[in-house]
């Protein structure tokens, strides 16, 4: 799963909540009436991961305390001849191994929604593995979520300092964290200062390109030019697109919402289904159709993927309109 705010659970045994296909009958049209047809089922990632929190912590708890050999030696021990000092400098395996599980410790705040406690655990790991590119780009993540964009921007430049290609995931959650906050000049500056996609569209590159046809549309450009500078090419059957692709043509109005609604339903994911809300909202809004952005920013909340990126940007589009969660 792409979209995971921070770090990748490695919790092999939870299912994609699943979206189920509508009846013959009355089946839906539009994505409110999907969303509204298939609430959240259980058991929820929240339920996992709260479940394998405890003994997630068990194990750094394990890891920071010093073995009885380290913490019974003077601290001016000498090394015996023929033996290697062991040193928990920066890039050992057991501060990689540390780091790698402050790491999931932040995604598993951020999946239960205790975003202090996540950007918390991503300060440690990055004290310990300051050089890790994702984990400054999971840390901005969560500072945006909790309003603190200076900061968080801070980190994407961080992040972005490093090769272009080894910091797109940053590139992509940067541009993500603009559209949310309706900088679009913002989106489309660090789409452009992003190599354009060749043979090859990575799937960071192909929500950089989403996030963009957004932002070119919100200010007024042609989102057709767009595409076609950034090698964008979209297959003629609305059934033969990969799920971005799908979103693109949706949001550019090639194709109409009940054709996504078909897609989805075929898919049968909710975490599809919470983006597809979402990037409805941002249409409608763009369009100036209050009312129905915010329907569309609710059901995105309702659908209760609290770890996707989308998720967040509901709550921030419902905050910039001024409405409630409803």
């Amino acid at each position: 799963m792409r979209r995971l705010v921070g770090l990748v659970l490695c919790f092999a045994a939870f299912p994609f909540v699943a979206v189920g296909a509508p009846a013959s009958e009355g089946e839906p049209t539009t994505l409110l009436a999907l969303a509204a047809a298939n609430p959240p089922s259980a058991p929820s990632r929240v339920d996992v991961v709260r479940a394998a929190l405890p003994g997630l912590v068990e194990s750094i708890v394990k890891l920071e305390a010093p073995s009885e050999a380290e913490a019974s030696a003077p601290d001016d021990a000498e090394t015996p001849e023929g033996e290697l000092a062991f040193d928990i400098g920066p890039g050992t395996s057991r501060e990689a191994q540390l780091a790698s599980e402050y790491g999931m410790l932040g995604a598993a705040y951020s999946t239960l929604g205790q975003h202090e406690e996540s950007a918390l655990a991503y300060q440690r790991a990055l004290e310990l593995t300051p050089d890790r590119i994702s984990t400054w780009g999971d840390i901005a993540i969560e500072l945006y979520v909790l309003g603190r964009d200076d900061e968080a921007d801070a980190a994407f430049r961080k992040a972005m300092e490093q090769d272009v290609e080894k910091a797109m995931k940053a590139r992509e959650l940067a541009a993500f964290r603009y559209l949310a906050s309706a900088q679009y000049p913002d989106v489309l500056a660090l789409v452009a200062s992003t190599p354009v996609p060749t043979e090859f569209e990575s799937r960071q590159q192909q929500y950089l390109t989403l996030y963009g046809a957004l932002a070119t549309r919100a200010v007024g450009g042609d989102v057709g030019e767009f595409l076609q500078r950034r090698n964008h090419e979209e297959a003629g059957d609305f059934s033969d697109m990969n799920w971005v692709d799908a979103l693109i043509s949706f949001v550019r109005e090639r194709h109409s919402e009940r054709e996504l609604v078909q897609w989805l339903s075929h898919s049968g994911e909710q975490e599809k289904l919470c983006e597809a809300l979402y990037y409805a909202g941002v249409a409608k809004e763009l369009a100036g159709e209050t009312k129905s952005a915010i329907a569309h920013y609710r059901a995105a909340l309702g659908t209760g993927v609290t770890w996707f990126l989308e998720y967040h940007g509901a709550e921030r589009g419902l905050r910039r309109l001024g409405a409630g969660r409803g």
